[in-house]
């Protein structure tokens, strides 16, 4: 007989592919972040065979600031399936749309879609059904990658909780989340960028319980230096990493074994090094700065308030909070506001409750500090790039969403221990789980409604 733990972590992977997909196929090319310019690089470097030079008019590109890795590997798929190597799209912007101050104003779609059954006036998105295939191929390729960092999520709790009741918790918060379906069904190099950090996450405490499996050094200096190559994001996990791996040492009982761990972290950064350092030398070569910040600087556009001000303050946590759990299409499509009540009570109750358990077994939570840590990364990442410039999307979070997911698992279960009546404890449980179900389901119905009425491109025939 099949194990029950598999059938729970198969339901969960399932239910997330089953809206991953649904949102692969509704929502319209080109309608969410910055995913034109993601197809952009990808075609760039699938017919040029090389990278972007940012200060050169006729190879710049819009993300062409980003690390390579992602956009070689959609290359590669670029010039399997498309006799052309690139992605031809024809994106008209809608009528009722307009640009201002880096942003797209008005509460509409970017661009005209699907005007067939309305007018003879079709505009195709492709040229041909190649470029289609090639375009919701990248699409799916996102979802694959959902599915493996939740399976690498599930994995985490797994060594971390001995409660059964409460490890697959993690997996099914981020499974349901409606932006994190989102992310990892779109064109984006933060679906590859939020995989590989979950696996460094992951990885590091693989190595903080099996110290003497050298492997696992092995494979965290692999991930971190496909990180490097991802995206920016990534790096807040490096701090969070060297303290694990400073603890393990810590830890150790004889010289002989702390010598072997530091051996170990160094030829894991040896690794992280040789994998990603060429991309940093590039960088030096061609901008003077190892990590590019100053040619970014130059191309994107600053914030125009400092964060710091009350007004702009109060605007960025608002607008991450939103970002952070459920924002579509350019930011335009948004939840219900009792939907967003509800998840901001989920994590005030979750972080409520991860914060008695750790004052609660002091010096022994050692774990829970160092799940605390990468989070905390994460948001002084966040902070110090948003003094700079506008992006207080929360998605930019997600690298580290699996530790934050462990955390309300913990903050959850020490609440639920609180609670002396079982029914009063199902009951709870269920109203969590249903409310997360709703938010999809509102999700979806959201999307529809705003791609798929005339009204929305209406100018079109005026």
């Amino acid at each position: 007989m099949l194990d029950s733990s598999y059938l729970i972590k198969g339901g969960i992977l399932l239910y997330f592919s089953i809206f991953a997909l649904l949102f692969v196929f509704l929502v319209p090319p080109g309608e969410a972040p910055d995913e034109p310019a993601h197809v952009a690089y990808v075609d760039f470097v699938a017919k040029n065979l090389e990278l972007p030079y940012q200060y050169e008019a006729e190879t710049r590109r819009p993300e062409g600031h980003q690390p390579p890795l992602y956009y070689m590997v959609c290359a590669a798929f670029n010039r399997i399936l498309n006799s052309n190597n690139v992605i031809q799209m024809q994106l008209v912007q809608n009528p009722r749309q307009s640009y201002k101050d880096g942003r797209f104003q008005q509460d509409v779609p970017v661009y005209l879609h699907f005007l067939q059954p309305f007018s003879k006036l079709a505009i195709p998105m492709f040229t041909s059904e190649e470029d289609k295939i090639n375009f919701y191929f990248l699409r799916l390729f996102s979802v694959v990658l959902g599915i493996l960092n939740t399976w690498f999520i599930l994995k985490l709790s797994e060594l971390l909780f001995g409660d059964r009741r409460w490890r697959y918790f993690p997996a099914l918060f981020v499974a349901t989340l409606p932006q994190y379906i989102f992310m990892f069904a779109v064109i984006n190099n933060d679906a590859m960028a939020n995989f590989v950090s979950t696996v460094a996450v992951y990885l590091s405490f693989r190595i903080w319980f099996h110290p003497d499996e050298s492997r696992n050094f092995l494979l965290l200096g692999m991930v971190l230096g496909l990180g490097l190559l991802t995206k920016k994001t990534v790096m807040v996990t490096l701090p969070p990493v060297l303290l694990v791996l400073a603890g393990v040492t810590l830890r150790r009982g004889s010289r002989v074994e702390k010598e072997r761990v530091v051996m170990y972290s160094i030829y894991a950064f040896t690794i992280a090094l040789a994998i990603s350092g060429w991309y940093f030398v590039r960088n030096e070569l061609l901008y003077g700065d190892v990590l590019a910040s100053d040619m970014e600087k130059r191309f994107i556009m600053a914030r125009d308030a400092p964060l710091l001000m009350w007004s702009s303050l109060v605007s960025f946590v608002t607008e991450a909070f939103a970002s952070f759990v459920g924002e579509f299409g350019w930011n335009h499509v948004r939840l219900p506001e009792s939907l967003y009540l509800t998840y901001a009570a989920v994590l005030i109750i979750g972080m409520t409750g991860f914060c008695i358990r750790l004052y609660m077994i002091g010096k022994n939570g050692i774990e829970l500090i160092l799940l605390a840590a990468f989070c905390l990364s994460a948001v002084v990442g966040f902070l110090y790039t948003n003094i700079t410039f506008p992006h207080s999307h929360g998605r930019l979070l997600f690298p580290v969403i699996s530790a934050f997911a462990v955390q309300l698992a913990v903050g959850f279960r020490q609440i639920f221990s609180f609670l002396h009546s079982s029914p009063l404890k199902t009951l709870l449980g269920y109203g969590v789980v249903s409310a997360f179900v709703l938010s999809d389901l509102v999700s979806v119905f959201l999307i529809h409604g705003f791609y798929y009425r005339i009204e929305q491109y209406l100018e079109v025939f005026g």
